[in-house]
């Protein structure tokens, strides 16, 4: 048996636990977790009984090796080498590549009515605020029913030039993906698990202003990586969802001794910050 083969007949369920995300429903064999590359309250990944998944919140699917590619935002070979915990030269190269998933067309300040209207009324957000921290995108999907329509969504980039977006009915991003961090020279850090969050303390706190830096995990997935940041930080302050995810990822970072305070019982009866502000 090839490598390649070895790594693909790994588990899938088994990537995304070790990668911290739990098995949240059990339908007709169906496996259903929380998206790894993206902030969800409702699980979109499923997890086939021939191990192969799908993301049907982006429409993307692959084998075990993609996964862990997606999940880690490594190539191949590296995600080949991690998953079998052992070095080698050489492997067969996976027959198909897929064409990206979305494309994005145009880069500009955010202008449009429409996706100001959302942030007004659905978020509760000034526009203008969002202006200074976001971008409006221009974006088709090449695999979708209308492969050349031109979707217009608020994109928030992360710190190796990939883009979290969303309009009224997108929430996606694109690769890769990564972690936002806002240094702004104070040793102290606001978290959040998204950036309409960050956006939201800011609407909160807007006549004192913000004096923090801030710390954007955009996908939870970039847990490990965050630890030593916040670590050299003399405060952090976690404005994370009142899920069972971000419990675990406030648990996770006290217990990796990064000092914080925990502000999420300030809305618990919502599931996150902008919920409580929209509220």
């Amino acid at each position: 048996m090839t490598k390649l083969e070895q790594a693909k007949e790994i588990s899938c369920e088994s990537i995304l636990q070790e990668s911290g995300f739990d098995l949240k429903r059990l339908s007709g064999g169906k496996k259903f977790f929380l998206c790894p590359w993206r902030a969800e309250g409702e699980p979109s990944l499923v997890v086939f009984t021939n191990n192969k998944w799908k993301d049907f919140g982006s429409g993307d699917n692959g084998d075990a090796i993609d996964l862990y590619e997606r999940i880690y935002n490594v190539d191949t070979s590296s995600a080949i080498k991690k998953m079998l915990d052992e070095e080698f030269e050489e492997f067969e190269q996976k027959d198909v590549v897929d064409e990206p998933g979305v494309i994005i067309e145009n880069i500009q300040d955010l202008t449009s009515s429409t996706l100001s209207a959302y942030l007004k009324s659905e978020r509760k957000i000034d526009p203008d605020l969002a202006r200074i921290y976001c971008k409006e995108l221009h974006v088709r999907f090449p695999k979708g029913k209308y492969p050349n329509k031109i979707h217009k969504a608020i994109g928030f980039g992360n710190d190796r030039g990939g883009w979290e977006f969303r309009n009224n009915y997108l929430k996606l991003g694109t690769s890769p993906k990564y972690y936002t961090r806002i240094k702004n020279g104070f040793d102290e850090c606001a978290v959040f698990e998204g950036w309409i969050d960050f956006l939201t303390l800011l609407m909160w706190v807007k006549k004192d202003g913000l004096d923090k830096d801030v710390f954007v995990f955009n996908s939870t997935s970039f847990l490990d990586f965050s630890i030593p940041v916040l670590k050299s930080y003399s405060m952090n302050h976690f404005f994370l969802d009142n899920d069972e995810t971000g419990k675990r990822v406030t648990k996770t970072l006290k217990d990796s001794f990064v000092w914080g305070k925990n502000y999420s019982e300030r809305y618990g009866e919502y599931n996150d910050l902008n919920e409580w502000w929209c509220r």
